[in-house]
């Protein structure tokens, strides 16, 4: 197989001479060819798609994600696109129609030899594990013997795609348990299905989540986990492939979460409208939780012409606060995303933040009021900035944990809106804390800043 660069550059010597630029592209693997098409210009990649045989068309779908791999193919007849389909996975198949215009996509669902196998994957959720799976051809029953079943597999066509285990339901559908080739192969010829099948099998709803699905996987090191309904029938397998996608794309969808961008097709190089029209709203957000923070400080007004010199320590405990804060929630998201933590965990997360954020906050509210004594020669300034650090990371701690867990036991997703609530009552309790500390030293002590 050849080097990505080296064929892309014959590629375009071709396309730019007249000459055979399929051969050079033929000669990378199909991972690489989806990529050389992103590499190449739209004209470029059109030409190329377009004298491909079917086979090596559907293996490029493959390998795109379903949005490009729809764009890919849009402008082909309904027949043409059925063609092509019918030679991807089911839910490929599946994922790619429903990115295209629903009208072409009835047209070609119509014209489709698998038309079956992909219409009920349709139903789903994208990003369910019935969006996920794949339909499954080959379901033993447990009354079967091993002869049979290896006749069974004999006849059956073999692909890529086919599975290396095999699953065993009942008169009604449900399943029942799941036999590996090798055990298959070690077994008697006259031994029944039931005799070596493993009965507890690890299954995920339909309807589940593909975070749950991948957390599944891993955690049961599962080459693909079958899907059933309510009812425990089969209904399809999701296979290990797909977990790597899965993981990046939950991975992204947290991260711009955190960032507050609600749309993880937002790119480095997307249109400048559309990354306005997706970021400005969490802006808005933002501005207006700040003004609560701001309403602290105006509260506190005749301390701060008293003593100007906190102004400049407010950024700190606020700051210090909030880098708190995100550290905490950061866990706790990963956390719950990994299935780590749960509501009942709270009292053992909550005891375990406030003694951490107790010294961290004790370390760097000491470092700070012995900056502020030294810099501005007074101790009771020191005193106040050092207990209001102390104050405010212990409190970041409280909320970066309760925040995720409360959002979580109220069925909202808690990467979206912590870091909302986190920023809001950092800022405000910083401000507060500060200056209410500073009033009271004034009020009750006479002391002077």
């Amino acid at each position: 197989m050849r080097n990505l660069e080296e064929a892309l550059e014959d590629i375009r010597f071709a396309l730019l001479n007249g000459g055979d630029a399929v051969t050079p592209f033929l000669s990378l693997e199909p991972a690489d060819q989806a990529q050389a098409l992103e590499e190449l210009s739209e004209e470029e990649r059109d030409h190329i798609f377009a004298n491909l045989d079917i086979g090596a068309r559907a293996s490029i779908l493959e390998e795109l994600p379903e949005d490009e791999a729809a764009e890919l193919i849009e402008e082909l007849s309904p027949a043409g696109i059925a063609e092509i389909l019918d030679e991807t996975s089911h839910d490929v198949a599946a994922d790619i129609l429903s990115q295209l215009p629903e009208a072409q996509a009835t047209s070609t669902l119509k014209q489709m030899e698998d038309a079956d196998e992909v219409r009920p994957l349709l139903q789903y959720p994208p990003e369910s594990a019935g969006g996920l799976m794949t339909t499954v051809d080959l379901v033993l029953k447990k009354d079967q013997t091993a002869a049979e079943v290896i006749e069974t597999i004999r006849a059956y066509e073999v692909d890529a795609n086919s599975p290396y285990y095999l699953y065993v339901t009942n008169d009604a559908g449900k399943l029942v348990g799941v036999i590996g080739l090798r055990s298959l192969i070690v077994s008697q010829p006259s031994a029944k299905v039931e005799e070596f099948m493993v009965s507890d099998v690890h299954k995920i709803n339909v309807l589940s989540d593909q975070e749950e699905v991948a957390q599944m996987m891993k955690k049961y090191r599962l080459a693909l986990v079958p899907v059933v309904d309510s009812e425990d029938r089969l209904l399809g397998a999701i296979f290990s492939d797909d977990i790597a996608y899965i993981l990046e794309e939950e991975a992204t969808e947290d991260m711009y979460k955190l960032a507050n961008i609600s749309d993880t097709d937002i790119q480095v190089w997307s249109p400048v409208g559309f990354s306005i029209k997706r970021r400005l709203p969490w802006l808005v957000v933002n501005l207006a939780t700040a003004f609560l923070a701001a309403s602290v400080v105006y509260f506190f007004e005749e301390t701060i012409q008293r003593a100007a010199i906190l102004a400049a320590f407010l950024g700190i405990v606020a700051g210090q606060g909030g880098n708190n804060g995100s550290q905490t929630v950061a866990i706790l998201i990963r956390g719950i995303a990994l299935g780590q933590v749960e509501l009942k965990d709270v009292r053992e997360v909550l005891n375990k933040e406030i003694l951490v954020c107790l010294v961290n906050g004790a370390v760097i509210g000491a470092a700070v009021g012995l900056g502020a004594w030294v810099w501005q020669g007074n101790p009771a300034l020191g005193v106040v900035v050092a207990l209001a650090m102390i104050m405010n990371m212990v409190v970041s701690g409280l909320a970066g944990t309760v925040i995720p867990l409360a959002l979580k036991a109220l069925r909202f997703d808690p990467a979206a809106s912590s870091q909302v609530f986190l920023t809001t009552i950092t800022d405000s309790l910083g401000f507060g804390l500060t200056l209410g500390l500073a009033a009271f030293a004034m009020w009750q002590f006479g002391v002077n800043f």
